[in-house]
């Protein structure tokens, strides 16, 4: 059994290896074979039509790394997030491992189920998460199945409040290098220190739950 690792940005991103594609070239300087899975919504409304897409090939990809016997790992931003939660909502695919890195997803919602462990990684500075907990609120009450494919909150800003044990909530600001807001800890001193350490226990997960199986 070998180590996959896929990483999904958010959405409105113009350059993915600014923001995920940092932490999956930490993936690869440990000898893990990864991929960035890309899309282009540069809109909200963008977001909508792409993510059940998007939450497909990352379905798709993840069910068939497990097929060949691969333990996987996905690391995901923003809006990856809430594509990760839809591989498990319409597909029923999860990781071995999932980091979720200021999900864009309701606080009690498990990023993805069947995942052997999760951890999420929020400050409570993240504007950008609590707006889009705002916008689907609005969303809901004018176009209500506008909100089934991005079902944004504030996860980013609060961590995980539901009950799962498998959970581990991280915030970033308690870090030796803290990181602040929707994208710091891709910046400056947050990234070199930080991005390292999360790529390291995301794969020292993966080995033990190698070991176990």
């Amino acid at each position: 059994m070998s180590i996959f690792a896929i990483h999904i940005h958010g959405y409105n991103v113009e350059d993915y290896r600014q923001t995920i594609g940092k932490l999956e070239r930490e993936f690869r300087k440990m000898g893990i074979e990864s991929s960035v899975l890309v899309y282009h919504a540069d809109t909200i409304r963008e977001t909508r039509i792409k993510n059940p897409d998007v939450a497909r090939r990352l379905a798709e990809a993840i069910l068939r790394h497990q097929a060949d016997g691969d333990a996987v790992i996905v690391t995901a931003h923003s809006n990856g997030a809430t594509i990760l939660r839809l591989a498990w909502e319409n597909y029923l695919a999860s990781p071995e491992v999932a980091i979720c890195i200021q999900p864009a997803l309701p606080s009690n919602t498990h990023p993805s189920p069947n995942a052997e462990v999760v951890k999420v990684l929020w400050n409570p500075s993240d504007l950008v998460v609590k707006h889009g907990r705002f916008l689907t609120w609005v969303i809901r009450h004018v176009i209500p199945r506008w909100v089934k494919d991005r079902d944004w909150g504030e996860m980013g800003a609060t961590g995980y409040t539901g009950v799962s044990p498998d959970i581990i909530n991280e915030n970033t600001m308690d870090y030796l290098v803290p990181a602040s807001g929707h994208s710091g800890i891709f910046r400056g001193d947050a990234a070199l220190v930080n991005l390292p350490m999360i790529a390291f226990w995301a794969v020292q997960m993966a080995r033990s739950i190698e070991d176990s199986n």
